[in-house]
Protein backbone atom coordinates (compact mmCIF):
# COMPACT_ATOMS: atom_id res chain seq x y z
CA UNK A 1 0.00 0.00 0.00
CA UNK A 2 3.23 2.43 0.15
CA UNK A 3 3.54 2.16 -2.97
CA UNK A 4 -0.01 3.17 -3.90
CA UNK A 5 0.99 6.61 -1.62
CA UNK A 6 3.77 7.53 -3.92
CA UNK A 7 3.17 5.98 -7.45
CA UNK A 8 -0.85 7.30 -7.34
CA UNK A 9 0.03 10.88 -6.77
CA UNK A 10 3.26 10.86 -9.22
CA UNK A 11 1.06 9.20 -11.56
CA UNK A 12 -2.05 11.94 -11.58
CA UNK A 13 0.80 14.51 -11.28
CA UNK A 14 2.53 12.81 -14.65
CA UNK A 15 -1.07 12.29 -15.82
CA UNK A 16 -2.35 15.94 -15.34
CA UNK A 17 1.12 17.25 -17.14
CA UNK A 18 0.61 14.82 -20.09
CA UNK A 19 -3.16 16.26 -20.56
CA UNK A 20 -2.14 20.37 -20.04
CA UNK A 21 0.75 19.25 -22.98
CA UNK A 22 -1.82 17.98 -24.93
CA UNK A 23 -4.39 20.67 -24.57
CA UNK A 24 -1.66 23.50 -25.45
CA UNK A 25 -0.88 21.42 -28.63
CA UNK A 26 -4.33 21.49 -29.27
CA UNK A 27 -4.85 24.65 -29.00
CA UNK A 28 -2.00 26.01 -30.89
CA UNK A 29 -2.85 23.56 -33.89
CA UNK A 30 -6.13 25.00 -33.19
CA UNK A 31 -5.22 28.95 -34.23
CA UNK A 32 -2.42 27.72 -37.17
CA UNK A 33 -5.93 25.97 -38.50
CA UNK A 34 -7.86 29.16 -38.03
CA UNK A 35 -5.01 31.01 -39.48
CA UNK A 36 -4.87 28.82 -42.46
CA UNK A 37 -8.93 28.59 -42.84
CA UNK A 38 -8.66 32.93 -42.65
CA UNK A 39 -6.07 32.61 -45.57
CA UNK A 40 -8.26 30.26 -47.77
CA UNK A 41 -11.33 32.16 -47.45
CA UNK A 42 -9.66 35.49 -48.73
CA UNK A 43 -7.71 33.14 -51.40
CA UNK A 44 -11.70 32.43 -52.03
CA UNK A 45 -12.87 36.04 -52.07
CA UNK A 46 -10.17 37.08 -54.08
CA UNK A 47 -10.79 34.82 -56.62
CA UNK A 48 -14.62 35.22 -56.62
CA UNK A 49 -13.79 38.89 -57.30
CA UNK A 50 -11.32 38.11 -60.48
CA UNK A 51 -14.49 35.78 -62.03
CA UNK A 52 -16.58 38.94 -61.66
CA UNK A 53 -14.24 41.36 -62.41
CA UNK A 54 -13.22 39.05 -65.93
CA UNK A 55 -17.18 38.01 -66.42
CA UNK A 56 -18.06 41.49 -66.63
CA UNK A 57 -15.26 41.94 -69.01
CA UNK A 58 -16.24 39.42 -71.29
CA UNK A 59 -19.75 41.10 -71.47
CA UNK A 60 -18.32 44.51 -71.79
CA UNK A 61 -16.54 43.08 -74.84
CA UNK A 62 -19.13 40.87 -76.44
CA UNK A 63 -21.16 44.57 -76.62
CA UNK A 64 -18.41 46.39 -77.75
CA UNK A 65 -17.66 43.37 -80.46
CA UNK A 66 -21.21 43.75 -81.37
CA UNK A 67 -21.44 47.78 -81.56
CA UNK A 68 -18.16 47.41 -83.55
CA UNK A 69 -20.06 44.71 -85.97
CA UNK A 70 -23.02 46.87 -86.75
CA UNK A 71 -20.44 50.04 -87.31
CA UNK A 72 -18.55 47.97 -89.79
CA UNK A 73 -21.89 46.81 -91.85
CA UNK A 74 -23.14 50.01 -91.62
CA UNK A 75 -19.82 51.37 -93.08
CA UNK A 76 -19.63 48.59 -95.43
CA UNK A 77 -23.36 49.16 -97.09
CA UNK A 78 -22.34 53.02 -97.43
CA UNK A 79 -19.98 51.70 -99.62
CA UNK A 80 -21.91 49.95 -100.87
CA UNK A 81 -24.29 52.38 -101.84
CA UNK A 82 -21.85 54.49 -103.86
CA UNK A 83 -22.47 54.15 -107.51
CA UNK A 84 -19.78 52.15 -109.37
CA UNK A 85 -18.51 55.63 -111.33
CA UNK A 86 -18.23 57.01 -108.28
CA UNK A 87 -16.11 54.70 -106.47
CA UNK A 88 -13.51 54.46 -109.19
CA UNK A 89 -12.99 58.05 -109.61
CA UNK A 90 -10.23 60.28 -108.09
CA UNK A 91 -10.44 61.19 -104.64
CA UNK A 92 -11.28 65.32 -104.79
CA UNK A 93 -8.38 67.72 -103.20
CA UNK A 94 -10.29 68.58 -100.46
CA UNK A 95 -10.31 64.63 -99.54
CA UNK A 96 -6.61 64.43 -100.13
CA UNK A 97 -5.68 67.27 -97.75
CA UNK A 98 -7.89 66.08 -95.23
CA UNK A 99 -6.35 62.80 -95.38
CA UNK A 100 -2.78 64.29 -95.44
CA UNK A 101 -3.72 66.30 -92.39
CA UNK A 102 -5.22 63.48 -90.33
CA UNK A 103 -1.53 61.55 -91.57
CA UNK A 104 0.61 64.39 -90.70
CA UNK A 105 -0.91 64.36 -87.05
CA UNK A 106 -0.75 60.55 -86.65
CA UNK A 107 3.23 61.32 -87.72
CA UNK A 108 3.60 59.63 -91.00
CA UNK A 109 6.38 59.55 -92.58
CA UNK A 110 6.40 56.56 -95.36
CA UNK A 111 7.58 57.40 -99.02
CA UNK A 112 3.89 57.23 -100.57
CA UNK A 113 2.90 59.76 -97.92
CA UNK A 114 5.44 62.39 -98.77
CA UNK A 115 4.82 61.52 -102.22
CA UNK A 116 0.70 62.11 -101.91
CA UNK A 117 1.25 64.92 -99.63
CA UNK A 118 4.84 66.41 -99.85
CA UNK A 119 7.22 66.58 -96.84
CA UNK A 120 6.32 68.94 -94.36
CA UNK A 121 3.71 70.85 -96.07
CA UNK A 122 0.64 72.11 -95.06
CA UNK A 123 -3.09 71.93 -96.80
CA UNK A 124 -2.45 74.13 -99.30
CA UNK A 125 0.69 71.68 -100.30
CA UNK A 126 -1.07 68.46 -99.83
CA UNK A 127 -3.84 70.21 -102.67
CA UNK A 128 -0.63 71.38 -104.80
CA UNK A 129 0.34 67.62 -104.75
CA UNK A 130 -3.02 66.36 -105.15
CA UNK A 131 -3.41 67.82 -108.39
CA UNK A 132 -0.63 66.52 -109.79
Amino acid sequence: MTYLRIILPVGVVLAIAFLYLMWTDAAASRDEYKAQLKDANATIERVERRNQDLETEAVERLVDDTAVEKMGKKLTDAIDAVPPAQRSAAPSPATVALGCARLRQTGATSDAFKRICGAGQGVAGAKAAAKR
